[in-house]
């Protein structure tokens, strides 16, 4: 199954100009790495830190950072990043 970006264009619809930009540029790079399903929690997780109004550095580094971190550790850790921070 081939995995497009346009595939998400509902997800990135609202995101800052910026931030598309830099998913744009990493989504070839994460689709070698990343299963359908990898792909889907990796762009649903630039959403969320989208929705936290923290800034788009957050989210820009996340998308830079998140495939090699899903190469060398497994896609089941990109849940495990976008939460990490909220666990007590």
């Amino acid at each position: 199954m081939s995995i497009k970006l346009e595939d998400y264009e509902e997800v990135l619809a609202d995101v800052a100009p910026e931030v598309r930009s830099v998913i744009e540029s990493t989504f070839q790079e994460a689709s070698r790495v990343m299963s359908p399903a990898g792909l889907q929690e990796y762009v649903d997780g630039a959403k969320s830190l989208c929705n936290l109004g923290r800034g788009s550095g957050v989210v820009i580094s996340y998308l830079q950072e998140m495939p090699l971190v899903a190469k060398e550790c497994g896609e089941d850790v990109i849940g495990d990043c976008l939460t990490a921070n909220f666990r007590k």
